[in-house]
């Protein structure tokens, strides 16, 4: 949860990630469908999962609350750098762009 989205995660990461599926699931790896519905789905939920924790974030009155708050489902070095993150001038920058193309 340490990465900005999916697309920031590193091969390694991603490849464990994929890995753990192909343990868990019967998918015949040689079809591209297969894997790109699991590659397609992976993304979608990591990407998600970080839109949830923002969520979360948001429903504190402060940044500083916030930071003191936290949430049992991430360890709390992971909510700091993630409360960092999306109190950040550059993160806000992001939103306000992603908002205006989405109002267009």
């Amino acid at each position: 949860m340490r990465h900005e989205s999916w697309s920031f995660v590193p091969k390694e990461e991603k490849q464990e990630l994929i890995d753990r599926v192909r343990a868990d699931f019967i998918l015949d790896w040689t079809k591209d469908n297969h894997r790109e519905m699991v590659v397609t789905h992976l993304s979608e939920k990591y990407n998600a999962y970080h839109y949830e924790l923002h969520q979360v974030y948001l429903k504190y009155a402060s940044h500083e609350e916030a930071l003191r708050g936290g949430t049992p489902v991430v360890p709390k070095l992971v909510w700091e750098l993630l409360c960092e993150r999306w109190a950040s001038r550059t993160f806000k920058v992001y939103c306000g762009e992603v908002l205006e193309k989405h109002y267009k």
